[in-house]
């Protein structure tokens, strides 16, 4: 099932070492715009477009961006996923990522700060 990593746990965890990709959703459900995504898996590959699509929910953006990462070689490992906002998160096992309701969702979820100019100079090589 899926586990929380603690916020400040060093990159040698297990868990950590078995991190393939990071899944972002965005929306409000079909309740409103619709729910989208975007996943980033560690090689650098990103894929989806964040946009929302109206009716779909947020398990069937989940479910979309797992069978993204599937489709280009990622079928095992484990999959952090941010709900919109980012103040949460959960990691699920890639090959049986449960509901959105039923993801076990921690609080807050980590951040990486970038600084400004790490973000200029990422912005110049590209």
């Amino acid at each position: 099932m899926a586990r929380a990593i603690p916020t400040g746990m060093a990159k040698t965890t297990k868990i950590t070492k078995m991190l393939v990709a990071e899944i972002c959703l965005y929306g409000n459900g079909p309740t409103g715009c619709g729910a989208g995504w975007l996943a980033v898996e560690f090689g650098g590959r990103l894929l989806g477009d964040g946009e929302p699509v109206k009716d779909r929910t947020f398990t069937e953006a989940v479910w979309g961006a797992v069978d993204a990462l599937r489709k280009i070689g990622i079928v095992q490992g484990i999959v952090a996923i941010y709900a919109p906002g980012g103040e949460r998160y959960a990691l699920a096992p890639i090959g049986r990522v449960p509901t959105f309701g039923n993801l076990q969702w921690t609080s807050p979820a980590p951040c990486h700060v970038i600084s400004a100019a790490e973000l200029e100079a990422a912005a110049v090589a590209s």
